[in-house]
């Protein structure tokens, strides 16, 4: 959507001021506005926008929609082919009065619903070159006009009405036009003033029309043009980040032959540095990776000095560590990753420059992706960027404030852009903080050898379709509400919202800006993890709003954690006020302070950004009987699923809901002729993969759960549209054997 919900509200204000102030009377005034404008500067396409009272909007989109002809749902082939979304006259404007006026007209209040920014209420109109050809013949004009204004007499809409357009285009192929539509309750007619001055008026309210029409159509191509100014200093400041923090940091101390080692080297990558504190690391007795157990300590290998990242905690007793396998931990393994890491980084910036994320998929955070960071020892040894021998941090990561299962039965699953490019996404964030805690943080000397980085995962109470993602570490920072910028966390706090709301570009020549390009980083990773085009870092609806004044302390609190009331910092960001707005939009990114000792007024710094939660099955479920075998239903979010009645369903798609979940399950369906009608209904909005049954789901994990979905959609397709199938699998011999209306058939 190339404007804003703001810009366009504003601009229908304006509009509608600029009209009243030429009408001036109690005997007339407007019933709807409705521009009509190119959905893109291609200028393929024409997107209505609508603005008039909230009872008058179905009214007149019945009116208008038999003017428009939309792919999707095209007009019955015996309706005429109509519409003034292609016409050009040779008159200053166009205006009928159609009805008998009014002696007194009530204001209505009109409204641009910001929550209708969206294709259904603002539908694109799409339609042939040969239509539009056959649409825009000039002998036409007076029969579509006639008809136009014939259409809103028969509705009574409003008593008369003007149309007025610019030519965006007319040198190349078909005219681009751009029309304004105005209803008015009343009549401009003779009577208190001359012709001239009616035409006057007129002329007036159609050169406001056409100033509007002008001013978007430019901020449309101005748009355009930020966005690829934005997207090319974002492809800058990815390319000079790499070249900073994996060039500089990690390739100039792994680029020379004495760099270079072999399993037989004494040297080892993947060792744990001399001085980690903590208790000693331990493996389980079944060996099994992320589990611990009573069996004999794990033998460390040959400490150097030269290494610096102690290990990944995700235990309940800080002891819990993610094991490497033996054989992923020797030197050649280890380069060889490090080198698949940097493939895969050259494969996500290639998709930033490049493209739009579309695609969704489910990763674990532990096992999968954080197992992928913490097994690349070599760029953890040295994104720290200090050659400093008493260095050491480790990564601590967190469900819900609490620890994972030493089995890792609790761990969750995200939805990762692109899946493994979007956990590039993800490392690039963490490679930033690591990066600045360890050069920039100037911890102590006491601190230096025992940093922690906190990733914490939990539910968003403020955006449940999300989940928060809070990294923060273990520095202490004085922060003192008492003076004017909040002192030492105060200040930090400010200058990195600040940094992660300033745009990126700088606005005297759309050139990148000079300063933070790290953080530029950061947040273009946050709206990848979102699955948003990545010039959405530029758009106003992400704008961070701070809370009180910027310079000093507010003065008014809020519950910002549970049972945890907190004075408002310079630069804290308001993310109550934006749950309540948009609780489906979260911010993409922004600092905030983590309380260390709240008593001494100590603080770390942390980040904050958020994650959708996976969308994998979309369940009806009537009778609130679906179960997964080794899975809560409290935990159905976490793991992609969502149980839904039918009715509710329904429900949630009259108002407007899209789901994106892989499959459809139908488990118990009270009445498949309404789950039929919804699937048909609302095709666009329910996922297109639908499974009717399944052998026993409720003794399946969620593994053979969704591998069962998978099998019967891809053999489902076996079988002629309409026949029944059902999947099962012979419990002797393991084969998929097909159920169908003409019998089994065994799949080998």
């Amino acid at each position: 959507m190339p404007f804003t919900e703001q810009l366009l509200r504003d601009e229908f204000v304006r509009l509608l001021d600029d009209i009243r102030v030429e009408i001036s009377n109690k005997e007339v005034a407007v019933r709807s506005i409705q521009l009509l404008l190119p959905d893109t500067h291609a200028l393929a396409n024409i997107q209505r926008f609508l603005f008039c009272a909230a009872d008058d909007r179905v009214p007149y989109t019945e009116i208008a929609d038999r003017f428009v002809f939309e792919r999707e749902n095209p007009l019955p082939d015996s309706r005429p082919k109509r519409s003034l979304y292609f016409q050009r006259f040779r008159r200053p404007f166009m205006y009928k009065p159609y009805g008998r006026g009014r002696s007194s007209v009530d204001e209505k209040i009109l409204v641009f619903d910001c929550g209708e920014l969206d294709q259904s209420r603002n539908p694109i109109v799409e339609v042939s070159e040969e239509d539009e050809r056959e649409l825009s013949k000039d002998n036409r004009l007076d029969e579509f006009w006639e008809a136009w204004c014939g259409e809103l007499a028969e509705r009574s809409f409003g008593d008369s009405t003007l149309w007025t357009y610019i030519m965006i285009r007319e040198d190349s192929g078909l005219p681009a036009i751009s029309s304004a539509f105005v209803v008015f309750d009343g009549v401009i007619r003779h009577g208190c003033c001359s012709d001239d001055t009616n035409f006057e008026r007129l002329s007036v309210i159609s050169k406001r029309l056409q100033d509007t029409l002008i001013r978007l159509v430019g901020k449309l191509y101005l748009l355009a043009l930020e966005r690829q100014a934005t997207r090319a200093a974002i492809s800058q400041v990815m390319a000079r980040n790499m070249s900073h923090n994996i060039g500089s940091h990690v390739l100039s101390k792994f680029k020379a032959p004495e760099h270079i080692f072999t399993n037989s080297s004494d040297f080892k990558y993947a060792a744990e540095p001399a001085g980690c504190k903590g208790p000693e690391k331990t493996a389980s007795k079944s060996g099994k990776e992320g589990s611990t157990g009573d069996g004999e300590a794990e033998k460390k290998d040959e400490p150097t000095m030269s290494n610096q990242y102690c290990g990944l905690v995700f235990g309940k007793d800080k002891n819990q560590y993610l094991s490497i396998p033996t054989d992923e931990k020797d030197n050649e393994s280890q380069i060889a990753y490090f080198n698949d890491y940097l493939k895969t980084r050259m494969d996500f910036l290639a998709d930033i420059a490049t493209a739009d994320p579309v695609i969704e998929s489910p990763m674990f955070f532990v096992s999968e992706i954080m197992k992928g960071f913490d097994k690349n020892r070599i760029l953890l040894n040295r994104i720290s960027g200090v050659s400093d021998s008493q260095l050491r941090f480790r990564i601590e990561v967190l469900r819900d404030g609490g620890a994972f299962k030493s089995d890792l039965s609790n761990d969750i699953q995200l939805s990762m852009t692109n899946d493994v490019l979007g956990a590039q996404a993800f490392y690039i964030i963490i490679e930033n903080i690591i990066r600045n805690i360890c050069k920039h943080s100037n911890p102590s000397l006491e601190d230096k050898g025992s940093i922690r980085l906190t990733i914490n995962v939990s539910d968003s109470k403020d955006h449940p379709a999300f989940y928060e993602v809070s990294i923060y570490d273990n520095l202490p920072k004085v922060y003192d509400p008492s003076k004017p910028d909040g002192d030492e966390m105060g200040k930090l706090l400010r200058d990195r919202n600040q940094a992660f709301t300033g745009s990126i570009l700088d606005k005297r020549d759309n050139t990148v800006r000079p300063t933070n390009l790290g953080t530029i980083e950061m947040d273009v990773c946050a709206a990848y993890l979102r699955c948003l085009p990545i010039d959405t870092v530029e758009n106003d609806d992400y704008e961070l709003e701070f809370c009180g004044k910027k310079d000093e302390a507010g003065k008014e609190s809020h519950t910002h954690g549970d049972n945890d009331e907190q004075l408002h910092a310079p630069g804290e960001v308001k993310t109550i006020e934006r749950a309540t707005k948009k609780p489906d939009s979260p911010f993409l990114m922004y600092a905030f302070k983590h309380p260390i000792n709240q008593e001494a007024n100590k603080y770390s710094l942390g980040y904050k950004f958020y994650i959708p939660k996976p969308k994998e099955v979309l369940v009806i479920d009537d009778k609130g009987h679906f179960t997964i075998e080794g899975t809560s239903s409290e935990d159905f979010s976490s793991h992609g699923l969502l149980r839904i009645s039918s009715q509710d369903l329904k429900r949630e798609l009259e108002a407007g809901t899209i789901y994106k979940h892989q499959f459809i399950y139908l488990h118990n369906v009270d009445n498949q002729v309404v789950i039929d009608g919804l699937l048909k209904l609302y095709f666009a909005s329910l996922p297109k993969r639908v499974i009717s049954r399944i052998e026993d789901p409720d003794k399946l994990d969620l593994k053979s759960f969704m591998d069962r979905l998978w099998e019967s959609h891809l053999f489902g397709g076996l079988l002629p549209d309409g026949k029944s199938v059902m999947l099962i699998r012979d419990s002797e011999d393991e084969n998929l054997v097909l159920m169908s209306e003409g019998g089994a058939h065994t799949l080998q």
